[in-house]
């Protein structure tokens, strides 16, 4: 959760976020998913395409993730 809230102040300065909720599976504590809303595809897949994703996501691998993470885009 520490590392989330890290997480959280990074999105909070990206342009076109708009909220970000951690989501736990209640069968299963180590089963988690972020889900993150932005003004726009555009705003989303230019952070996505950052630095700081780049470094959000190398964080989680090396400190938290069991595998890869997988990445689903809704409209």
């Amino acid at each position: 959760l520490e590392t989330f809230e890290e997480t959280g102040k990074v999105l909070a300065d990206m342009e076109g976020h708009l909220e970000t909720d951690l989501l736990a599976n209640l069968d299963d504590g180590d089963d988690m998913f972020i889900a993150s809303q932005w003004e726009s595809r555009e705003d989303a897949m230019e952070f996505f395409g950052s630095d700081a994703f780049r470094e959000t996501v190398q964080l989680g691998r090396d400190t938290l993730l069991d595998g890869r993470p997988r990445h689903v885009f809704l409209a």
